[in-house]
């Protein structure tokens, strides 16, 4: 499913939803093999309403990589590093216990379900420093 939507024209609307059979994909109770099918319009379409979440995260001190994992395929033209805060305990409050990223460069912009940043220098160094 995720690699069917890295493809954005594929089975993104009902304009874009068509099916082929090969002749050896299904036989009936007599063993006769269905007969070729080409191009056939899907009659129902459900649009992708789910939005994804976060499933999990790696971080590599060393490396300054950090690995997201999200439940889906997500769209990484879309990504901004500055969105991402990273925290020291679970609910920070103080300035000490949380950074909010500067910036940053993901390490490929294909769409997948696991993005890789490599933070920026100053953000690297502010957060070693803490």
């Amino acid at each position: 499913l995720n690699t069917i939507k890295q493809n954005t024209s594929l089975l993104t609307a009902m304009s874009n939803a068509y099916l082929d059979l090969g002749g050896g994909f299904v036989t009936d109770m007599n063993d006769n093999p269905l007969r070729p099918t080409f191009g056939v319009q899907t009659v129902n379409f459900t649009e992708d309403f789910t939005r994804p979440i976060l499933e999990s995260f790696d971080f590599d001190l060393n490396t300054g990589i950090l690995a997201l994992t999200f439940s889906e395929t997500v769209n990484a033209s879309t990504f901004d590093s500055t969105g991402i805060t990273l925290q020291s305990i679970m609910f920070a409050t103080k300035p000490s216990e949380q950074h909010q990223l500067t910036g940053g460069d993901l390490k490929s912009l294909i769409d997948d379900t696991v993005l890789m940043l490599v933070l920026s220098d100053d953000d690297l160094n502010v957060i070693k420093a803490e």
